[in-house]
């Protein structure tokens, strides 16, 4: 039915009772998005914290860990876009820090803007 209603507005037959339902079909596509962006910050940062956790359970030795090395492949595309953004002044060391704040705040507004978008759209629509 709300389908029909979205089609029916799209062609100029009906017109829209509240002028923010005209917007509505919009939110859908905002909302995966805004998911997407959510889940893969979710991954980086799980990702992050598992290895550092790694790194103080294996100490000097982490490099040989094989779990070790596979979180370094996850990580590694979202420190080089930290290393990109930051300037030179900031020490290699401190770019996985400031890659991990970065997908943090990244992750605050996916979720701030996913659950506006719930809250507009209806929270059993939004499952």
């Amino acid at each position: 039915m709300r389908f029909r209603n979205i089609q029916a507005l799209r062609k100029g037959r009906v017109r829209a009772k509240n002028p923010n339902s005209l917007w509505s079909h919009f939110s859908y596509p905002m909302l995966l998005l805004a998911s997407a962006v959510k889940l893969v910050a979710e991954i980086a940062l799980m990702a992050f914290l598992g290895q550092a956790l790694l790194a103080l359970l294996a100490g000097e030795k982490r490099h040989q860990n094989f779990f070790y090395r596979l979180l370094q492949v996850l990580t590694n595309p979202f420190i080089r876009a930290a290393r990109f953004i930051t300037p030179r002044v900031v020490i290699d060391r401190h770019v996985p820090v400031a890659a991990f704040v970065m997908l943090f705040s990244v992750w605050v507004v996916a979720t701030i803007s996913k659950i506006s978008l719930c809250v507009q759209m209806g929270v059993a629509q939004c499952r």
